[in-house]
């Protein structure tokens, strides 16, 4: 008899987790921003083998561009940490402006898909070191 453990078949399944997107210029956690990284929780909490690597984003309108993208990843770590899941299995980058910002696109002051902080799993054994 072949039993499965299906908390590892769903762990090994996991490709992506939730994107959050910020206001212009900002750096807080919207309400909308911590319910989806809520259900990133769940997801780390029931794989402890899977870590996440933050990588955010400002648009090609927001100014000091690095800095408010590092602001990004450290709020979305943050968040991670105030809820549970240790530090050793997160690592924050803020990139400065998204490759695909398009201002001209977006109605609003800049580009809000560019805004973004995204949580991509990787097996801990594989989790880059902070930079």
């Amino acid at each position: 008899t072949f039993v499965v453990n299906v908390v590892d078949r769903f762990c090994a399944e996991v490709s992506d987790l939730n994107t959050v997107y910020f206001d212009y210029g900002a750096s807080s956690l919207t309400a909308d921003a911590q319910g989806r990284l809520a259900e990133n929780i769940e997801v780390l909490e029931r794989c402890p083998n899977l870590c996440d690597v933050v990588s955010a984003y400002t648009d090609d309108r927001e100014s000091d561009k690095l800095r408010l993208s590092e602001r990004r990843a450290g709020e979305v770590k943050a968040y991670y940490m105030e809820n549970g899941i240790d530090d050793s299995r997160i690592v924050s980058r803020g990139l400065g402006e998204a490759p695909d910002s398009n201002s001209k696109e977006d109605p609003g002051p800049g580009d809000r898909n560019a805004r973004r902080a995204e949580s991509a799993p990787v097996d801990c054994d594989e989790l880059p070191s902070d930079s």
